[in-house]
């Protein structure tokens, strides 16, 4: 799953201006990552948690 796909499903139905005003963070960013601009894995797991749900982040690193 994308970052922009799993905060998709965090912002679900809420408005953006209040989900934006509960996280802290600018209705802008929240246009943007809709848009589907990075967002960092810190950010996305600090969302997930204030919206109930732990963020699993797997890296998986191979040698070429």
């Amino acid at each position: 799953m994308t970052q922009q796909q799993t905060f998709l499903i965090l912002l679900g139905n809420q408005n953006k201006t209040h989900f934006a005003k509960k996280h802290n963070i600018s209705r802008r960013a929240v246009y943007n990552w809709i848009s589907g601009d990075n967002i960092s894995n810190s950010t996305l797991s600090e969302m997930a948690t204030k919206e109930g749900y732990k963020l699993s982040i797997n890296l998986k690193l191979e040698k070429l």
